[in-house]
């Protein structure tokens, strides 16, 4: 049995342990996404200040003003919700993340005279939007539609238009084969009335692929084309050129055979080996 100091000592340690997983328990649930609140304190709070959050994004994504959908939509995401609305929380919460999700999608494509500003809510709160270049911001914009996809089919794995804009972020991003692979599996859950516009976007990723494959091969033929200076005018000097010995020199009549061809083989007069153009072009492996 240890004596009574260490016995001290094991449970000095202990209660520190114990002190130190309670206050990690806290904070990890203090940043939890879900806040839950007592019922007392729970004015302002739960479904319905929620679902009036989440009407509001749904009117401003309607007229276009997506800088306030994602506000709005965030702002539904942040409200703390009762102990026993926690059981239900999820699939309300799927939805705020696909419908913002849609909202960053729109934003990332807007032009002309929409007035972008900076987020205060939201996966890009603080980042500076509005001095951003427009390819720069679009790409802000895809990458938190992403984000928000995710945590999306985190709650509710089979949410097709979480699948769908998550194809939509990925492709914005210039990952088509990994925008391909989440199109194809919005496809194969949709249902009937988004098939159509999710069989448009699995087809132009597809002939996006083919397209780029292509391209690869012609790279790739490019690069094996014989050198400059190694075209059939070079062959010609290396198997009959001028000086050509033996039986083949003999009936092309030697040097003298070769004197008035000129520029057609491999120079004016048959003593100069002098070339002109190659007659194989190299073409460039590198994109135009």
């Amino acid at each position: 049995m240890p004596p009574p100091q260490q016995q001290q000592q094991e449970s000095k340690d202990t209660d520190a342990e114990d002190e130190f997983m309670l206050f990690e328990v806290k904070e990890t649930f203090d940043r939890t996404s879900v806040n839950h609140v007592s019922d007392e304190a729970s004015k302002g709070t739960g479904t319905k200040a929620q679902d009036a959050w989440k009407k509001r994004g749904n009117d401003a994504y309607k007229n276009k003003d997506w800088n306030q959908a994602v506000a709005c939509y965030s702002r539904a995401l942040d409200v703390p919700v009762t102990e026993e609305e926690l059981l239900t929380e999820g699939p309300r919460r799927a939805v705020l993340h696909s419908n913002r999700a849609a909202a960053y999608l729109a934003r990332s494509r807007a032009s002309g005279n929409f007035e972008f500003e900076d987020d205060e809510f939201g996966h890009l709160a603080g980042c500076e939007m509005a001095s951003a270049e427009g390819g720069e911001r679009a790409k802000m914009n895809c990458k938190a539609a992403a984000m928000d996809c995710d945590q999306a089919l985190d709650l509710q794995s089979g949410m097709v238009k979480a699948r769908y804009r998550k194809a939509q972020a990925l492709e914005g991003l210039g990952r088509r084969d990994q925008a391909l692979e989440a199109a194809k599996s919005a496809l194969n859950a949709a249902p009937a009335a988004m098939e159509r516009e999710i069989s448009a976007l699995v087809k132009r990723l597809e002939a996006a692929a083919l397209a780029a494959g292509k391209k690869e091969e012609e790279q790739e033929a490019a690069s094996v084309v014989a050198p400059a200076g190694k075209g059939k005018a070079s062959l010609a000097d290396e198997d009959i050129g001028p000086g050509a010995g033996g039986l083949l020199g003999s009936i092309m009549g030697g040097e003298d055979r070769w004197a008035g061809l000129g520029d057609a083989s491999v120079g004016t007069g048959g003593a100069s080996t002098e070339h002109k153009a190659p007659l194989i072009e190299v073409i460039s492996s590198e994109d135009s």
